[in-house]
């Protein structure tokens, strides 16, 4: 029987497992490569969610991994409509099997973090695909603070700084602002 404690410890250890993964996927180039280095952060994520009692969260995060595992190959700007159809269909899976509860913390956080994180996963390009997912970084991080998961909080927290570089690295001209010229 795992007492109360012992699933806190088990939820904590996942999201340091978590946090490893992260600092793996974050630094590496390509599409293909971020994909599929967030295949092991979703599991983690779903694992750490669920040992902290956070159902939904974890489904999420399932649906999450099968979602990313079906867009692995999909790398050419002409598969979009594949990508496109994955995703949604993910979106339709999270809608029909994540519980309906409906409180802000526990269903609108995760769904909106993941329909997000599929609009990314749509995309053909590394900076887009990193910059929509910086957005979901900062719904992931608030959900994070409502539920207490605290290794998941320092993952994210690295994940924004990760993020930020690389946007930085791959397009120096738009974070200078210089864009739009």
């Amino acid at each position: 029987m795992i007492w109360h404690h012992d699933s806190l410890y088990i939820s904590q250890f996942f999201g340091i497992l978590a946090i490893v993964a992260n600092i793996v996927k974050f630094t590496r180039h390509g599409r293909r490569r971020i994909i599929l280095w967030g295949l092991p952060v979703s599991v983690f994520f779903a694992l750490s969610q669920f040992f902290l009692g956070e159902a939904q969260g974890a489904a999420v995060s399932l649906i999450g991994f099968l979602s990313g595992f079906l867009n692995l190959e999909l790398n050419r700007p002409d598969q979009f409509r594949l990508r496109f159809g994955i995703s949604s269909a993910a979106i339709l899976m999270a809608v029909t099997f994540v519980p309906p509860i409906f409180t802000v913390w526990t269903t609108f956080l995760p769904f909106a973090v993941f329909v997000i994180a599929r609009i990314g996963q749509m995309t053909h390009s590394e900076l887009r695909m990193r910059s929509i997912w910086l957005i979901g970084t900062v719904l992931w991080l608030i959900y994070f603070v409502a539920t207490g998961n605290y290794a998941l909080i320092a993952s994210e927290v690295l994940v924004l700084f990760l993020t930020t570089k690389k946007i930085v690295y791959l397009n120096p001209r738009a974070a200078a602002g210089l864009w739009m010229r």
